[in-house]
């Protein structure tokens, strides 16, 4: 997919995850949808171009969300660097390994998170804070990717492949030679 394109999706989940699911998802954790892109970019980009896209996802996400600028950019990066040394090791085609990799990302982000903002903030409360979101932003984070996961694939399979929509790879629909 072209590069300004993973931007606009990123531009759009950060809008999306502020208003709609903000709306919809009353806990305290709620999925993370750029880390849905991040898996997405760890799966099929190399990687010179997914930690340059992470980068500006990253700095997407601190600037509409006001939260220490590059933060997001560093974990982003960790993560995708992280989830493509077990892409390039494992066989990422089956359904189960996509949400494996989507909770894996999401403990990952929460370690990184509670690293470096128990680095950089001299309150105690964040990181107990941090904690409680934990397990609900995993859970909303695997369901949302595998809605997501399943209107890419309906979409794909009604329109045909299209350079405009991520691509799909699903092992349970491949027929063995």
């Amino acid at each position: 997919m072209p590069w300004p394109l993973y931007l606009l999706y990123g531009f759009f989940g950060v809008i999306l995850q502020s208003t709609l699911v903000a709306s919809l998802i009353p806990t305290p954790g709620r999925p993370d949808l750029l880390l849905l892109l991040v898996v997405h970019l760890a799966l099929h980009e190399s990687v010179v171009r997914g930690t340059t896209l992470c980068w500006g996802l990253g700095l997407l996400y601190d600037a509409m969300a006001g939260y220490y600028l590059g933060l997001h950019s560093l974990v982003y990066i960790l993560v995708f660097l992280s989830l493509k040394s077990f892409v390039q090791r494992l066989n990422a085609d089956s359904t189960l390994l996509l949400l494996s990799l989507v909770a894996l990302g999401s403990l990952l982000q929460a370690g990184f998170l509670f690293f470096f903002t128990g680095l950089f903030s001299p309150s105690r409360f964040l990181l107990s804070f941090q904690l409680n979101e934990f397990f609900w932003q995993l859970g909303w984070s695997v369901v949302f990717g595998h809605l997501l996961g399943m209107l890419f694939f309906l979409l794909q399979h009604r329109f045909g492949p299209s350079r405009w929509l991520p691509p799909t790879h699903r092992l349970e629909n491949v027929d063995e030679d």
